[in-house]
């Protein structure tokens, strides 16, 4: 076969099957482009969790600047990922169906009670879509982040265009709907404070069991273990509640938002070990403390009880 035939045959081949050519083409193209961009986000976020470690010691919204870093970008490419998936797939099938002749804005605009309906149902991807967005990019939640979404509570592990999964202390993954989502408790951030309340029997020494529990609990603030991790020394707010059949007092100390678990059952071991030493009667011979975590707000400051 002489080479003008074989250009001759190859060009009536492309010719005969241009449509699925085409098709495949687009196909191909678009796997490629999801492959090499994908590639190149989880790059981008490997190299920004390697550089992280140069910047330990400093705090970023109350958290080491690496692991903030590391949480922002894992999730911000997450994201990103999900966003390429989308985008491409859209215009790949837009392009296939130009391909086949289909007229989608002819189809739209002489059916427009299914273009409403269509419509209508998207507007709840729509919201959830934006709402993921606005998620990320305010830095409202990460991955790895302690959160409460008021249906959910538990530990972020992934931030999806459409929906975030949260897996809670029982180990069930939840799928929430960004847009489902009107509020967010962030327990990652800044700091959390471990509130201490002991309900004791009216007639036991207010002075003495505050001396006592505030030198505890400071023992366990200047430990070698915890010391780096607690923000301010632990402090007492007083009498909280006195009915004649008890008197309540509480007791607070300020941690780093990625301690407070380790740290809150250092100070209710030691708390507890104070109380039986030294004979303090709880009243109904309840245990010495329940434990809150309360999530600090830009800008708080100082609270006060």
């Amino acid at each position: 076969m002489s080479e003008g035939g074989f250009w001759a045959q190859l060009g009536g081949f492309i010719e005969a099957y241009a449509v699925p050519l085409r098709i495949l083409l687009i196909v191909v193209a678009a796997v490629v482009a999801i492959a090499v961009l994908t590639a190149l986000i989880r790059k981008t976020v490997a190299r920004v969790v390697t550089r992280a470690s140069e910047r330990n010691g400093v705090l970023i919204r109350g958290l080491p600047a690496d692991e903030r870093a590391v949480q922002r970008a894992r999730t911000a490419g997450t994201l990103s990922v999900n966003v390429v998936v989308w985008v491409i797939a859209a215009v790949a099938i837009s392009l296939v169906l130009g391909v086949l002749g289909v007229d989608l804005t002819g189809i739209l605009a002489s059916a427009g009670v299914l273009a409403a309906v269509l419509a209508f149902g998207a507007q709840n991807i729509i919201k959830d879509v934006l709402a993921g967005l606005f998620m990320v990019f305010e830095d409202q939640i990460g991955i790895g982040d302690a959160v409460d979404t008021g249906t959910v509570a538990g530990v972020v592990e992934a931030v999806g265009i459409r929906v975030t999964q949260v897996r809670d202390v029982t180990g069930t993954l939840w799928f929430v709907r960004n847009g489902e989502i009107s509020r967010i408790g962030n327990g990652s951030r800044m700091w959390r404070r471990v509130i201490v309340d002991l309900v004791l029997a009216p007639e036991t020494s207010v002075e003495e069991a505050r001396e006592a529990v505030l030198g505890a609990m400071r023992e366990v603030a200047q430990s070698p273990q915890a010391a780096p991790r607690v923000l301010e020394e632990p402090s007492s707010w007083e009498i909280q509640s006195f009915d004649g059949g008890s008197v309540a007092l509480r007791f607070v100390v300020r941690t780093r938002a990625d301690a407070f678990d380790e740290l809150a059952r250092m100070f209710r071991a030691r708390v507890r070990e104070v109380v039986l030493e030294r004979g303090f009667e709880l009243v109904d011979g309840r245990e010495p403390a329940w434990w809150h975590a309360v999530v600090a707000r830009p800008g708080d400051g100082t609270d006060s009880p």
